[in-house]
Protein backbone atom coordinates (compact mmCIF):
# COMPACT_ATOMS: atom_id res chain seq x y z
CA UNK A 1 0.00 0.00 0.00
CA UNK A 2 1.05 3.59 -0.72
CA UNK A 3 1.64 6.26 1.76
CA UNK A 4 -0.99 8.62 1.40
CA UNK A 5 -0.71 11.31 -1.39
CA UNK A 6 2.15 8.87 -2.64
CA UNK A 7 3.16 9.11 -6.70
CA UNK A 8 4.92 6.72 -8.45
CA UNK A 9 6.03 7.46 -11.93
CA UNK A 10 6.50 4.02 -14.42
CA UNK A 11 6.56 1.73 -11.05
CA UNK A 12 9.06 3.46 -8.99
CA UNK A 13 8.69 6.24 -6.76
CA UNK A 14 9.96 9.48 -7.83
CA UNK A 15 12.97 10.54 -5.47
CA UNK A 16 16.22 11.89 -5.36
CA UNK A 17 19.65 10.77 -4.18
CA UNK A 18 19.20 11.96 -0.85
CA UNK A 19 15.17 10.54 -0.50
CA UNK A 20 16.09 7.36 -3.45
CA UNK A 21 13.43 4.72 -1.30
CA UNK A 22 10.99 7.48 0.12
CA UNK A 23 7.80 8.44 -2.20
CA UNK A 24 6.69 12.17 -2.48
CA UNK A 25 3.85 12.66 -0.99
CA UNK A 26 1.52 15.79 -1.45
CA UNK A 27 -0.12 16.81 1.81
CA UNK A 28 -1.31 20.32 1.06
CA UNK A 29 -1.75 22.92 -1.41
CA UNK A 30 -2.41 26.17 -1.22
CA UNK A 31 -3.39 28.47 -3.35
CA UNK A 32 -3.53 32.47 -3.39
CA UNK A 33 -4.06 34.08 -6.97
CA UNK A 34 -1.59 32.77 -9.25
CA UNK A 35 0.99 31.96 -6.83
CA UNK A 36 0.40 28.61 -4.43
CA UNK A 37 2.43 26.77 -2.21
CA UNK A 38 2.69 23.18 -1.44
CA UNK A 39 3.47 20.81 1.32
CA UNK A 40 5.35 17.96 0.28
CA UNK A 41 6.97 15.35 2.81
CA UNK A 42 6.23 17.78 5.76
CA UNK A 43 8.05 20.83 3.98
CA UNK A 44 6.45 23.81 2.16
CA UNK A 45 7.86 24.45 -1.47
CA UNK A 46 6.74 27.47 -4.28
CA UNK A 47 7.37 27.00 -7.49
CA UNK A 48 10.78 26.70 -8.76
CA UNK A 49 12.00 25.22 -5.95
CA UNK A 50 13.24 21.54 -6.07
CA UNK A 51 11.70 18.63 -4.42
CA UNK A 52 14.11 15.28 -4.27
CA UNK A 53 15.84 16.53 -7.46
CA UNK A 54 12.59 17.26 -9.25
CA UNK A 55 11.90 21.21 -10.17
CA UNK A 56 7.96 21.83 -8.86
CA UNK A 57 6.58 23.84 -12.08
CA UNK A 58 2.88 23.94 -11.65
CA UNK A 59 0.57 23.93 -8.20
CA UNK A 60 -3.03 23.20 -8.84
CA UNK A 61 -6.10 22.49 -6.69
CA UNK A 62 -5.32 18.74 -6.52
CA UNK A 63 -2.08 18.57 -6.98
CA UNK A 64 1.15 19.55 -8.59
CA UNK A 65 3.29 19.46 -11.34
CA UNK A 66 7.12 18.33 -10.64
CA UNK A 67 9.80 18.04 -13.82
CA UNK A 68 12.96 15.94 -14.00
CA UNK A 69 15.17 15.37 -16.82
CA UNK A 70 12.88 17.39 -19.08
CA UNK A 71 9.86 14.71 -17.62
CA UNK A 72 6.86 16.04 -16.12
CA UNK A 73 5.33 14.10 -13.08
CA UNK A 74 1.49 14.40 -12.23
CA UNK A 75 1.50 14.41 -8.13
CA UNK A 76 -2.20 14.01 -7.32
CA UNK A 77 -3.63 15.47 -3.72
CA UNK A 78 -5.10 12.45 -2.46
CA UNK A 79 -7.57 11.30 0.62
CA UNK A 80 -10.62 12.95 2.16
CA UNK A 81 -10.79 16.14 1.55
CA UNK A 82 -13.52 17.07 4.52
Amino acid sequence: MRPFGAVVEDGEAVAGSSERNQPIVLQAVFLTGAAGVAVINGRVYEIGEYVSGARLKRIENDGVILQKNGRDTYIRLVGDLW
